[in-house]
């Protein structure tokens, strides 16, 4: 691989066409096979939030409500990996509603989020 997942640095045009078209291609095998092991569609969903650029992160945000704990899980530490604050209002749901693993991934998130704005306001 030519970089680390998920990736904090600006991709290439080249680079951020490749991740896209294999989410898109992840995405197609996940909605045409409504019989998808449940773990094998869990394992597709990290490749594709792992995959996503830090331009697309919105379309991650519908894993953050996802009814299997460990995608939700997931969904929320890309999130705060990112920084990404357009989530932060979901994560302070699931922080008090979500599943076990979500409550805890969002609650680092927002950690995160707010160890940014900290670092923001000192600059």
């Amino acid at each position: 691989m030519k970089k680390d997942y998920p990736s904090d640095i600006e991709l290439s045009r080249d680079q951020m066409n490749e991740d896209l078209s294999c989410i898109h291609e992840l995405n197609d095998v996940i909605e045409s096979d409504p019989r998808l092991n449940e773990d094998v569609r869990c394992q597709y969903i990290y490749c594709i939030m792992a995959l996503t650029p830090q331009s697309h992160l919105d379309s991650l945000m519908k894993y953050i409500d996802d009814e299997d704990m460990y995608v939700q899980e997931r969904a929320c530490q890309i999130m705060g990996f990112h920084r990404y604050t357009p989530a932060r209002e979901k994560l302070v749901e699931v922080s008090k509603k979500g599943m076990h693993n979500g409550k805890l991934a969002a609650k680092r998130a927002l950690a995160k989020m707010r160890e940014q704005r900290k670092e923001n306001k000192i600059k």
